[in-house]
Formats: C-alpha cells, sequence, structure tokens
C-alpha cells in the first residue's frame, strides 16, 4: 500500500461477485483489495487482523452465518473509522434502509 492509497474489504458469499468486485476494484486508482471474505466469520477475522489496513468494506446483505446488517452494526461498534457500502438487490434497498433508519441492531 502506498500512500493515498484505500484499502477495501469484500464480504460477498458468491464468489462470481466477489471476483467481479476485485476486479472493478484492481482497475481504479487509488484503492485495493486487503481481503475477501465470502462469511460473517471471516470477515471478522481480517477485520482482527488487519483493521489499520481497510478503510472500505463492501459487504453483502445476506451472507451464510450472518445478516449482513447484523455484521454492519457489529463492525460499527468495533471499527468506527472503517466506511460500509451495503451491496443488495434492488428490492432489499427499501427494507434495509427502513431498518437502518430505525437504528436496527442484535446486540
Amino acid at each position: 500500500m502506498a500512500d493515498g492509497e484505500y484499502g477495501i474489504l469484500v464480504v460477498e458469499d458468491d464468489f462470481r461477485i466477489a471476483d467481479i468486485h476485485r476486479a472493478f476494484i484492481e482497475q481504479s486508482d487509488g484503492f485495493y483489495v486487503v481481503g475477501m471474505a465470502r462469511n460473517g466469520s471471516e470477515a471478522k477475522a481480517i477485520m482482527a487482523e488487519q483493521s489499520a489496513s481497510i478503510h472500505l468494506i463492501l459487504l453483502d446483505a445476506y451472507l451464510p452465518d450472518v445478516e449482513g446488517l447484523e455484521l454492519l452494526w457489529a463492525i460499527r461498534r468495533d471499527y468506527v473509522h472503517v466506511d460500509i457500502v451495503m451491496v443488495t438487490a434492488a428490492r432489499e434497498v427499501e427494507t434495509i434502509s427502513e431498518r437502518c433508519a430505525a437504528g436496527y441492531s442484535t446486540t
């Protein structure tokens, strides 16, 4: 990592979508992939090991071991410096927006 570059963690259980995210990031100047997680447990482990290098998380809304919103709030609680972008299908945007606005949290 060079100064002025932003590290991104991709959290996506579908390897095809994760590879699309990776390819896009690798083509974007100033950004690089710190890690790829296929579930919430992997995401938490990568954050614990490399949080200083991670500036942004691309977070799938549905993961096999945890809801994306639940993971979002856990990461937000423990790593306030990280920005998070939820990635989801258009039909789910309204539901997620409502839950975020209501301060949904399982903690």
